[in-house]
């Protein structure tokens, strides 16, 4: 079931991600958010920043997409998953947020 947020609710979503901007921008998640991956036999102390860069490149290659496809990031916020998936593996990506600055 897909749920459609309507005015108020909108405001809302936008509302934190304004309000947690900073954050997300220049904060610990450097520009990037929610999910990171760091192999069972890694030997090094866990680094953000690389486990997120990991996390999107597992995400590219489970999509196993031929070069050129086009793909759509729903959420992308400042676009690092978007950046990612076409530099690293050709993809046409289009990235919608619902924060205009973004």
């Amino acid at each position: 079931m897909v749920e459609i947020l309507y005015g108020p609710q909108i405001d809302r979503v936008r509302g934190y991600y304004s309000a947690a901007r900073g954050g997300y921008r220049d904060g610990v998640l450097n520009r990037q958010c929610h999910f990171g991956f760091t192999p069972d036999d890694c030997t090094t102390p866990y680094n953000l920043k690389e486990a997120q860069r990991n996390m999107q490149l597992l995400l590219g290659k489970s999509l196993d997409l031929p070069e050129g496809s086009k793909v759509l990031d729903a959420g992308c916020g400042y676009g690092p998953v978007a950046r990612t998936l076409t530099t690293s593996f050709g993809l046409n990506v289009c990235g919608i947020d619902l924060m205009p600055d973004r």
